[in-house]
């Protein structure tokens, strides 16, 4: 999904388990220069940068600001894994540390095993591959993007209300610690490098 605001030229682009659903819930009706946004209406919810350029036939994103949500990839992936269990039988299965092993051959393969390479593939096909995408490669072709961090508030030039709510948490911050062992911490600093 992202957000347009034609007049002033402005794109914001919104990837999974960023805030979308908060945002997404400011934007249902046109609000200042920003266009309404229907998910119904679009390609896929979480369109990257070039995504959005086709869909909304943009014909020099060089000349747009162009702003991403994006959130610590250390929150940001344990919040894919416990969505992805939701749509994934595969995973609704697996430890986070076992999923974040698999993620971690999914985005390096080590192995030409073809079968396995499928099955990782299907993996995390069904559970929304998007999810575990880094963030920065979302907005892929665009020389100098605005990220605007999730746990901050955002620049009042874009004129965009206060979210209006927070996803409840679904565990304590003691569980969530839990389940990154020091073995996941370095995985996911190694494959979000650039997210951090």
């Amino acid at each position: 999904m992202s957000i347009i605001n034609r007049i002033d030229k402005r794109l914001i682009l919104l990837p999974p388990k960023t805030g979308t659903m908060a945002i997404e819930s400011l934007f249902r009706e046109s609000y200042g220069n920003y266009d309404a946004y229907d998910r119904r209406k679009c390609s896929h919810v979480h369109m990257t940068l070039s995504e959005s350029i086709n869909h909304y036939s943009i014909d020099n994103i060089q000349e747009w600001d162009v702003y991403q949500t994006v959130r610590n990839p250390f929150t940001r992936v344990l919040s894919g894994f416990l969505h992805a269990q939701t749509m994934s039988y595969e995973l609704k299965n697996l430890s986070f540390e076992e999923c974040v092993i698999l993620l971690k051959e999914w985005f390096y393969p080590t192995s030409e095993d073809e079968q396995k390479l499928f099955n990782l593939n299907k993996i995390f096909s069904l559970s929304g591959a998007r999810i575990f995408l880094t963030q920065t490669s979302h907005s892929s072709g665009y020389d100098n993007p605005t990220y605007l961090k999730l746990e901050e508030d955002f620049p009042s030039h874009l004129n965009i209300p206060k979210r209006p709510y927070k996803n409840r948490a679904y565990m304590s911050a003691e569980q969530k610690n839990e389940m990154y062992t020091e073995k996941c911490k370095d995985i996911v600093r190694e494959l979000y490098e650039d997210d951090f």
